[in-house]
């Protein structure tokens, strides 16, 4: 695809991202960013024509212009790309810009993705690396994948083999699961929720009310669905949704990621009946279906927060000291930290926990985590408070 093209429609669907954001509100962001002369024009242009064979957008015509685009980009609330994505943007723009000078070496991505015999081995792939390591993932590759794959499957039925057809709809249906999971990793958890509901349609519309694409189901992509929900919500405002979800996958005999929705589900507001019990099971099932083990690690973290909330110490302290078995890097790391750090703002070791919060509040900066990142700004004003209100010696 030419950068032109993917630099235009990723634009577009950016704003998508952030209700009532139209060409007229970017343009006076970019403008209160150092944009001048950018108004709704500038930013269609920029965009492009929505249609496929439409004319592709324009990049910036200077480099004031595209770096007040940027910071715009960065300071949307929930939308905000990391500096990552957004050195991914600019370079598209750079090629983009070429790209109208020297057309026959300006591709972004493959054309002819859709019709390699192993497209849907290529998604997975795709898939395991963002899965085991997402800040390394470029977003606006996969999603420029993810929408040359959607075109493919809705237009060509009858023009591709079935078979290679199937291979289509399951790259579609992975590569839409790596971008969701960026999403969520990100911080961007309603852009997530919906790009999870949107697949399990998706996969139930190809093989039936909770079928399965290969290796992926249409339950564990409501399930995430919902998780994105959840953790986007304040503690108090957790609905349930992940229990109702678990004890669904328990009727369909798919204990995994039953315990997954039961553990994630977990928050001081619901009420779990029968507590030990169901968590015994859940860590029992949990380990059974995970070989490596990182799984079950994941786990003992949720278990550490549950019993927390519980004030059930000497149970949360061992549920964390598992946790210290985690990679110490990307977000097992960030998570970690964060718990280590209200284990022992609540012990009241407040240097300690103050060592624990700036650590993982770098690693999420670096690796672009930008929930995490409001957390741990959280945690320090918290942190500051504490430490102001405390008799001095």
């Amino acid at each position: 695809m030419n950068p032109a093209l993917v630099m235009g429609r990723f634009l577009r669907h950016w704003r998508s991202w952030t209700p009532g954001m139209s060409q007229a509100h970017l343009a006076s962001k970019v403008r209160d960013n150092g944009g001048s002369g950018v108004d709704e024009d500038t930013v269609g242009r920029w965009e492009g024509s929505p249609d496929n064979d439409g004319r592709p957008g324009q990049p910036p015509k200077n480099d004031q212009q595209l770096a007040a685009l940027l910071k715009a980009l960065a300071n949307t609330n929930r939308a905000s790309l990391t500096w990552r994505e957004l050195d991914d943007f600019a370079d598209l723009c750079i090629r983009a810009k070429g790209g109208r000078q020297f057309p026959a070496h300006a591709r972004y991505g493959d054309d002819d993705l859709p019709f390699h015999a192993g497209v849907d081995a290529w998604a997975r792939a795709a898939w395991d690396i963002s899965s085991h390591a997402p800040e390394r993932t470029d977003t606006i590759a996969f999603w420029a994948a993810t929408t040359h794959l959607e075109r493919a499957v809705e237009g060509q039925s009858g023009i591709v083999s079935q078979a290679q057809q199937m291979r289509q709809v399951i790259a579609l249906a992975t590569l839409r699961t790596a971008l969701a999971h960026k999403h969520q990793t990100v911080g961007r958890f309603t852009v997530a929720e919906d790009t999870f509901k949107h697949n399990a349609e998706f996969i139930e519309s190809w093989f039936g009310r909770w079928g399965r694409a290969d290796h992926l189901s249409a339950l564990d992509q409501r399930v995430q669905g919902a998780f994105s929900a959840e953790i986007g919500r304040p503690l108090a405002k957790r609905k349930g949704e992940l229990l109702a979800l678990s004890e669904v996958a328990r009727q369909l005999d798919d204990p995994t990621t039953a315990a997954f929705a039961f553990l994630n589900g977990l928050a001081p507001t619901l009420a779990i009946e029968d507590f030990d019990a169901k968590v015994h099971a859940c860590l029992r099932d949990t380990e059974a279906g995970d070989p490596t083990g990182g799984t079950l690690i994941g786990a003992h973290y949720c278990l550490y927060w549950a019993h927390a909330w519980q004030q059930r110490w000497e149970e949360a302290e061992a549920h964390l000291l598992a946790c210290d078995r985690w990679p110490d890097e990307g977000m097992p790391a960030v998570l970690r930290h964060g718990a280590w750090g209200d284990f022992l703002f609540r012990r009241g070791s407040l240097p300690e926990a103050e060592t624990r919060i700036l650590r993982g509040l770098g690693l999420a900066q670096e690796c672009g985590f930008l929930g995490q990142v409001r957390c741990f700004t959280d945690s320090l004003r918290t942190l500051e408070t504490a430490k102001t209100s405390r008799p001095r010696k």
